[in-house]
């Protein structure tokens, strides 16, 4: 999960619903958002032993990409730092490139790929023989792009210079919810290098750095070159290898400064670093002119020389960092505005292709700032008396009621055709999709291929039982696994499908607040009668107060309440059903 991998988790998040095709994959190497949705790989994939020596196949990769069958999709979003944008893309389909890099190796950096270990001169001999090939086939191909998204400024400018084609520059997403200061505001005396051990990344430059000024020094990564590093260290370098995010987290919070010796595209993990409140020494090229503010959030060397990296540390250390500053620069590339600035890039090339995109895959997430923070339900003491008592309540009421919900799924087969449940993309906290489950109280396919239509009372779409049911709430009893899950919580604003939260979040601006905690099984505005079609304005009312206000005990009594609230009959009238763009 380098930064490639964090930008597909982001599309894949968005889009989780899609098909992904990629040339290589090793079940299980991914975040469970990316190995959850239906997975195509190339020919290249069934090489034995080819997930270690991948590198080896790159003449083959232009072939491998072309091969992939896209027919039928109409949106192709590809992450590309090698070939992915080369894909065939069908006759009306359209075609948005998210670009980390054209090929490095191929272009202007093939010095940086043969720093060490390439004695006999095998591998640049190789790469010399096959880069003009690559380069016109990467040329040529950039022309099957309909829009380019670059990571940088950087990427953008080389963008021009290789594809002659203009692109916007959305950078990639930093979990600055995840990667946070250090509750104790301590920090160790070690530096800190997040890197695979490859030639490019100059991780020998930093190893040989500190041999000489004796400092400690963490490596933390894995890669082919680790091993011949390791030989070169002095006893003061250490290295962990891989490291799982929660222990990446403590490294970056303990550190005294994360090193970036190479020329990166952009910096991700400088601006992990940062959201931890720790400043970084980097080279001062590429992406680190934008991702790094010198003398500000970090450092900046000039030269990729021991001496000018030395240097740049005896700055570092006679100089002093605001952890909240190196934070607020963090903040600017958060998760939330990745997302919301890629989806309006998406839908801007596709509407001018005259086409829509479907409005089920294009979630709205509101006010990107006010989803950066942890809210109370959701961190210290607080969030974890939440969450118990999410998993005590939810695991207790299915062990006790499972076979009344057996019953009531099988009363559904038996009185109308289709299945017993029926499954929903809502949006949850920060704006993440997720299936919601329910009884189905409807007819099968009551939607069709039609837009999403918002229920009302006593819709003629639903069947006898089915109303019954959704008198009572009964049909909202299996939420209870998404609550036990994490998805949900048993109280809280009812998660929104995407289409509807859009469109009240473009009517009522702090309608996307509601995404700052998790949905709710119920809600403060359901055990005052808010709930089905009545007014969305009184619904927001009760969602932001109960944002604003939120206690555990406020929770156990709307708990309390709701039996009674179900039991009622509705106190307020119904409303005009929203309608949804039809552009």
């Amino acid at each position: 999960m380098r930064g490639g991998e964090r930008v597909l988790l982001e599309m894949c998040r968005l889009f989780p619903e899609a098909t992904l095709f990629t040339l290589l994959h090793r079940p299980g190497s991914v975040a469970e958002q990316i190995e959850a949705l239906e997975i195509r790989t190339s020919f290249l994939n069934r090489i034995p032993g080819v997930h270690e020596r991948y590198r080896y196949y790159l003449p083959l990769y232009p072939l491998a990409v072309s091969r992939l069958d896209l027919r039928g999709f109409d949106l192709i979003l590809s992450s590309s730092h090698a070939v992915a944008k080369g894909v065939q893309k069908p006759a009306g389909s359209v075609h948005v490139c998210y670009c980390h890099t054209p090929m490095r190796y191929i272009w202007d950096m093939q010095s940086d790929y043969f720093h060490y270990g390439d004695a006999w001169r095998l591998g640049r001999t190789c790469l010399r023989a096959v880069a003009p090939a690559l380069r016109a086939w990467d040329r040529r191909t950039a022309a099957g792009v309909d829009h380019f998204i670059a990571n940088s400024l950087h990427v953008k400018e080389r963008i021009a210079r290789y594809y002659g084609r203009t692109a916007d520059v959305i950078p990639p997403p930093i979990d600055t919810s995840f990667f946070s200061l250090s509750p104790n505001g301590h920090h160790g005396s070690f530096y800190l290098v997040v890197s695979a051990a490859v030639p490019f990344k100059r991780l020998d430059l930093a190893v040989e750095t500190f041999n000489r000024i004796g400092k400690p020094l963490v490596v933390a990564g894995s890669g082919p070159d680790l091993e011949v590093l390791k030989k070169r260290a002095a006893s003061n370098i250490q290295f962990t290898g891989y490291v799982p995010d929660e222990e990446l987290r403590l490294l970056y919070r303990d550190c005294r400064a994360l090193v970036v010796p190479g020329r990166e595209d952009f910096g991700m993990a400088s601006l992990e670093a940062q959201a931890c409140g720790r400043p970084v020494v980097a080279f001062g090229t590429g992406g680190s002119l934008e991702s790094v503010i010198d003398g500000r959030t970090g450092i900046l060397f000039q030269e990729q020389t021991c001496a000018s990296l030395e240097g740049a540390i005896r700055r570092l250390e006679a100089s002093a960092f605001d952890p909240a500053r190196l934070r607020e620069n963090a903040e600017r590339f958060s998760v939330a505005r990745f997302q919301r600035s890629l989806m309006e890039a998406v839908e801007r090339t596709v509407t001018a292709s005259g086409r829509s995109l479907s409005e089920g895959v294009s979630p709205s997430f509101g006010d990107a700032a006010a989803l950066d923070g942890s809210h109370p339900s959701l961190a210290g003491m607080g969030g974890l008396a939440k969450r118990g008592l999410d998993i005590l309540v939810s695991s207790c009421a299915l062990a006790i009621l499972g076979l009344t919900l057996l019953a009531v799924a099988l009363c559904i087969r038996l009185t109308s055709t289709g299945p017993a449940l029926f499954f929903q993309w809502r949006l949850g906290h920060r704006g993440r999709p997720f299936r919601i489950v329910k009884f189905r109280t409807m007819i099968a396919g009551a939607e069709g291929d039609k837009k999403p239509t918002w229920a009302l009372d006593r819709d003629p779409r639903c069947t006898p039982l089915g109303n019954f049911l959704r008198r009572l709430g009964i049909d909202e009893l299996p939420q209870l696994w998404n609550v036990l899950k994490g998805e949900m919580s048993l109280v809280g604003p009812r998660p929104e499908r995407p289409e509807f939260h859009r469109l009240f979040s473009e009517r009522l601006p702090p309608f996307a607040r509601r995404l700052e905690v998790r949905g709710g099984l119920t809600g403060l505005a359901q055990v005052r009668g808010w709930r089905g079609n009545t007014s969305v304005d009184e619904r927001l009312r009760s969602d932001i107060e109960y944002i604003e206000r939120w206690s555990v005990w406020k929770d156990i009594g709307i708990l309390l309440l709701t039996p009674r609230a179900l039991w009622r009959r509705k106190q307020h009238p119904p409303v005009s059903p929203p309608v949804l763009n039809t552009r």
